[in-house]
């Protein structure tokens, strides 16, 4: 017979899925970056390999990256069209959040009603739930991904196979995203804890440290050693452009992160941090302080951005919310409040809702209208496809890149994916400079430097930019060839001669 307590957690893996795929499915599309794993699954489905030698990539470039994530995908193509398996693995690895969370919190507290509402709380961390609904993200593979390897590392006193489990998925995390490393100083700091507790430390432990650092380091070496030797200590921030990089650290003050968070994890998470610090000695409450304090350093250190650092913050303190969970309902059981204890349950559950539920339901109706194409767009990119040459180059603005390398299969002279670009100031300066420019001889120079011969202007990019239509166009060298529904495309004909 199935225990209470799997049959509540099933029901709360359910709730958490079923909603992410109404919300999903609401829409025909996907955000503008999930295009690029869509069309890498694509293309190791049909080789067996991604593609590092991008054709349509920058006009055609080397770029390197971390395929784990993207062989899952192709994977689940053999089984759904390509577009659904893009809505619907990501958001099931994403609920997968809950059940991985739930036996970390009951392996912290020994309590199944404290690790149920952990389980809750994870499923709707409003960043994480924002972020992995419509991008395909790697982050929705990523996050349990960590946590199941923590909890794995929690459990290897108890049962050797828990061994085995560590070292093989921490490999498949190592290929899917250098975030690893988070994992690899949680356990370093936790074990310096121990010794500073003078609490006895394993020799699993020390020998599960040392191979996950090797193999970290070693993978990351081999993937992104050309990287390494082209942009140097830059290559950490994947060669953001400095504009971009500030963006991912200015914007959001206090209480937007406490809501981006959830109000409850992130109010008595920090709590238990502190008496986690200096209050019982615990090694699995420790293993979980030190992952909460490794990604707060890395995030003052802006080694991260802020969304990919607040996902893993709202995740580790919705489990350390168990452990308070716990010694609330142990103080209320001493008072003479003992009796109401169903009731504030109930009112826990309510805060639920209103602090996490409903912001992480609104934040992903928000990604969506920022990040999401029209149908407009979509009709505007087939007809690219249909009516210029293979051999066509498209200037776009970066974050539709991937959309148009994805759907109409053109060359771009800029996306997303700025590793390994050594012109990319230039370069994204050339491209505001053609969007936003009135010479028409500066123009066609720029062009014919990138080999440009149609321009896409999306209301996106007239948004972005403050632009309403290219000044310089003259119905000679620069023609207006489609205009539908506030969306034009321009031909480049002209080549000026330099000599």
């Amino acid at each position: 017979m199935i225990k209470k307590e799997y049959l509540a957690l099933g029901l709360i893996f359910a709730l958490v899925f079923s909603i992410r795929l109404y919300i999903a499915f609401g829409d025909e599309y996907l955000d503008y970056d999930a295009y690029f794993n869509l069309r890498q699954a694509g293309i190791i489905r049909e080789t067996g390999i991604p593609a590092y030698n991008d054709e349509l990539s920058y006009g055609g470039r080397f770029f390197t990256f971390l395929p784990s994530f993207h062989y899952l995908l192709a994977g689940g193509s053999y089984l759904l069209a390509p577009d659904l398996v893009a809505k619907i693995l990501p958001n099931l690895l994403a609920s997968l959040l809950t059940i991985v969370v739930f036996l970390v919190s009951r392996e912290l507290t020994k309590n199944s009603n404290a690790s149920l509402f952990s389980a809750l709380l994870s499923g709707f961390i409003p960043i994480f739930f924002a972020e992995t609904i419509v991008s395909a993200s790697v982050m929705s593979f990523v996050v349990p991904l960590l946590f199941f390897l923590m909890y794995c590392f929690m459990k290897i006193q108890q049962n050797s196979k828990y061994v085995t489990s560590y070292i093989i998925f921490f490999a498949i995390l190592v290929l899917a995203h250098p975030i690893s490393i988070v994992l690899i100083m949680a356990i370093y700091f936790y074990l310096l804890i121990c010794k500073l507790e003078k609490i006895k430390i394993s020799q699993k432990e020390i020998e599960l440290a040392i191979f996950s650092a090797f193999l970290w380091l070693w993978a990351n070496l081999m993937i992104y050693k050309k990287a390494i030797l082209i942009h140097g200590y830059s290559v950490i921030w994947q060669n953001l452009p400095p504009i971009l990089y500030r963006q991912n650290f200015v914007g959001i003050d206090f209480f937007q992160a406490i809501l981006m968070i959830g109000v409850l994890p992130f109010l008595f998470g920090i709590y238990i941090i502190y008496k986690g610090l200096y209050g019982q000695k615990n090694k699995n409450l420790y293993i979980l302080v030190a992952f909460a304090v490794s990604i707060a350093i890395i995030l003052w250190l802006k080694l991260i951005s802020l969304t990919i650092g607040f996902i893993f913050l709202g995740a580790v303190l919705a489990v350390l919310f168990s452990q308070f969970y716990v010694k609330f309902f142990y103080y209320i059981q001493k008072t003479k409040l003992a009796h109401y204890w169903p009731y504030m349950v109930i009112g826990l559950y309510a805060v639920v809702i209103i602090t996490s539920l409903v912001p992480s339901i609104e934040a992903a109706d928000d990604n969506k209208n920022m990040n999401m194409p029209t149908a407009a767009e979509v009709e505007a990119l087939a007809w690219l496809r249909e009516n210029t040459p293979e051999s066509s180059t498209i200037l776009a603005s970066p974050e539709e890149g991937h959309i148009i390398a994805y759907m109409a299969g053109r060359k771009t002279i800029a996306d997303t994916n700025f590793i390994l670009i050594g012109d990319l100031g230039q370069r994204l300066e050339d491209i505001n400079t053609l969007y936003k420019g009135r010479f028409l001889t500066n123009a066609v120079l720029l062009l014919n430097k990138y080999g440009v011969n149609y321009i896409y202007l999306s209301p996106r990019t007239r948004r972005a930019l403050d632009v309403d239509s290219l000044a310089y166009e003259d119905g000679k060298c620069i023609t207006k060839v489609y205009d539908s529904d506030n969306i034009m495309i321009y031909k480049s004909s002209c080549i000026v001669n330099q000599n």
